[in-house]
This record gives C-alpha cells, structure tokens and sequence, in this order.
C-alpha cells in the first residue's frame, strides 16, 4: 500500500560530525571534574593538551569559509535568504546550481551537494523559501506559503544569476521543492539548463484536491506535521494539473526515487518521465524511502555527476542540409506525441541540439542546397540575426515562408554574401 502526501514521513538527511575546540574543551572539564586519581589526571590532561593543539593547528590550516557566503535575492516584496558555494574551480560565467528544499525544509540540506557540484565547477544557491518553513530565515510565517509563490522565487533567482552571466543553471528540488522545480522549468524552458528531481512530490496538488474535493471545503488554517498553511496555498493549487504542465520544458532531467516511498509514488516518478524528453533519467534506489540515507544519497550524488558530465559537456548537432527541399516535397516532422512540429524547433528543443552542418553545392539538380536556397532560406530561418534583416517574423513557419521568399528571389542576405 502506498501512502501518498501528505503523510507524516522521517527524512533522514546526511550529517557531518565536527568536534571544534569548544566541544573538546567542555569534554575536557568534564573529564577533569570526574577523576580524582593523580596520575590519570595527569595523563589526561597531557592527552587533551595535545588533542586541544592538535585541533588548533588543524583549523588554523584548514581553508577557511570564504567560499560559501550569504546572499539575499530580492524578488518584489518577498527576500530570499540563501548560501552561495563558489569552489576554487570555477569560472567566472560558470554553471550555477540552483537548490529547492522540501516542504518545512531549509537550506541547511543544500549543503550537502556542495562537495559534488564543486568538484564539476558548479557554483551551489541553497535557499529558504519565503514562508516555506517554521525555521526560514526569509519569513517563517507559513500561513502565507504557497507553491505559485515558491515557482516565482525560483524564477527570480535564476534571473539574478543569468544578469550576472550565469548561462548554465540546473535546478535541483526534493520533494515539495521538486513540484516548485518542475514548474519553473516548465515556464522557463531555454533558460534551465538542466532539472534534476528528488523524489518529486508532484501529486501535491491532486493529494490535496482528494483532501479537499471542493473550494468551499478548504479551511481557512490547515496543519500538517505541526506546520500551519493558510487557505490561499490549497486555493491555488486546487486546479492545478501538474502532469500537464511539466513536460513542456524539454531539457535533460534526471529523477531519483525509492522504491520503498510511501509519500511519492512510483507511478508518478514513470509518468513524469514518459512526458519529459526520450533520454529522460529515472533512477531507482531499492529500500530508500522519502529522504535517503547516507548510502542511498551516495547514490543519488554518483547518478548526479554522472548526469552533469554527460549533458553538460556533450555537443549534440545535426545535419540539415537538405531541410529545405524535404519540406519543400511535403515531408512533415512529429514529436513522440504525434504533433507537427517545426524541424529546427524540434531538434533545438526537444533533442537539445546546440550545432547544425548545412552543406552548399554548385548548380545542385533540382535547386537542394545551392547558394540562395540554403543561405537565405535556412538561415533566416534558424539565424535571423545573422542576416541583416529587420522585422524578421517570431513564427518559425512565418520565418521559413520568409526565407523561401528571398531564395526564389534570388536574393542574398548579409551572411550569405561572405559564401
């Protein structure tokens, strides 16, 4: 039997056991007020003498915090408490990993995939979202939490990071924060650059819909594991189809689930990745239930690296060459859903190609690939700008149609008279 969300579940979260000088001193006069035999005393004592110098040189060289600092982001009236990690290797412009805890979460958790992103040149944006928590540092006032508002932190954050250069940002979102990371990327879609998942809770608002089949239903206070949501959080999501939604952003995703979940289901983790692209990742973690332990996170985080070599060092491309004279016999493209699409849009955004190689021919039988037909119709339809030419219609079939235009014209664009 599976028991959805929202149910009570221990999250089990990995910790790090540091024993600083104050912690070894209160352990030292402990031990001193509790033996009374001279000389264990004095062994003692020497002992802790040497651990206590020990400890001091070790944090003395040890590098300090100047790598993870306070950062507030402002979006509107709401202010976004969170912990920027910078590691040694990164580049001014590098990627930016941008980190959503669950529901009664802080950013406290994010910290734990600072050593993995690190070591891949990721810059880590672990946060606490505005009424997200009884323990947010942004606003702990959780009658007022609400998913839309969560979705428009995180769509505020990655702007403030792609102001400052940042180009390739990855969301990563466990459980609640997973729903808020969805559905950012699904509004966002070109400027995430990859989603990762962690046991999504995307059944929040179909658990709460069973919870509360009708509008008027909904209580004005609402409490859930000690947590107090005011009615406007089950107002907004009441209508809301996340199985709808989320497949429209068509970047690489990666989801890691247990088997043993008993807040997520299975189910949805395989739905969501039947709507997400075909190469979509789905992990399983056989025991691990809603929160991993260190083992199973261990997993999670070798999935994780993975996920970021292959996609974010892979140059995918295409050759589309004879485009132009496939669509002009009447060949059609379709999505896996079976809707028509546009070829360049499909291969740019459902197949995240980032290169195309277009060959030109001298006096080609038929036209295919000559000069005019490649250059000024292509281009203008996949580069615009390149061509010299104003008012270039947004429309991809509008462009195409543009394009043609000019080429039966035989007129060159700007990019084209550098052939």
């Amino acid at each position: 039997m599976v028991v959805r969300w929202p149910v009570e579940a221990k999250i089990v979260n990995c910790y790090v056991f540091n024993l600083n000088l104050s912690t070894a001193f209160i352990v030292f006069s402990y031990l001193c007020s509790a033996l009374t035999n001279e000389k264990k005393m004095k062994k003692i004592f020497i002992s802790m003498l040497l651990l206590l110098a020990f400890m001091a040189a070790a944090q003395a060289q040890a590098p300090k915090a100047q790598n993870t600092k306070e950062l507030w982001i402002e979006n509107g009236s709401r202010r976004i408490y969170g912990e920027l990690f910078t590691p040694q290797n990164a580049k001014a412009d590098g990627p930016v990993a941008i980190i959503a805890h669950g529901f009664n979460g802080t950013f406290d958790f994010g910290r734990n995939y600072f050593d993995v992103m690190g070591r891949k040149g990721y810059r880590c944006y672990t946060f606490d979202f505005p009424c997200g928590s009884v323990r947010s540092r942004s606003d702990n006032n959780t009658l007022n939490m609400s998913i839309l508002d969560e979705v428009s932190d995180v769509k505020a954050i990655v702007n403030h990071f792609r102001k400052q250069g940042h180009q390739h940002i990855v969301l990563i979102g466990e459980s609640q924060g997973g729903l808020v990371s969805a559905l950012t990327a699904a509004e966002l879609k070109d400027e995430v650059s990859q989603l990762v998942l962690v046991f999504p809770a995307l059944c929040i608002p179909e658990n709460w819909r069973q919870r509360y089949p009708r509008v008027e239903d909904i209580q004005d206070v609402t409490e859930l594991w000690g947590v107090k949501m005011g009615r406007r959080f089950f107002e907004e999501i009441h209508d809301m189809r996340a199985f709808d939604i989320i497949g429209r952003y068509r970047g690489p995703v990666l989801i890691v689930q247990g088997d043993a979940d008993r807040v997520v289901s299975m189910d949805d983790s395989r739905r969501a990745q039947q709507l997400y692209r075909p190469d979509t990742r789905l992990h399983v973690i056989p025991g691990a239930g809603h929160g991993f332990k260190p083992n199973e996170f261990q997993q999670e985080m070798e999935q994780l690296e993975q996920f970021l070599q292959a996609d974010y060092d892979f140059v995918k491309g295409a050759d589309v060459g004879f485009l132009t004279g496939q669509e002009r016999r009447g060949v059609v493209f379709y999505d896996r859903n079976g809707r028509e699409r546009e070829c360049l849009e499909l291969l740019k955004n459902d197949y995240q190609m980032s290169a195309i190689r277009m060959r030109v021919w001298v006096n080609p039988r038929g036209g295919d690939c000559d000069k005019f037909a490649l250059l000024a119709g292509d281009c203008v339809s996949a580069f615009p700008h390149k061509c010299g030419l104003t008012n270039v219609p947004i429309d991809t079939k509008k462009r195409k149609k543009l394009g043609e235009s000019l080429a039966s014209q035989k007129k060159e664009c700007t990019f084209a008279q550098s052939y």
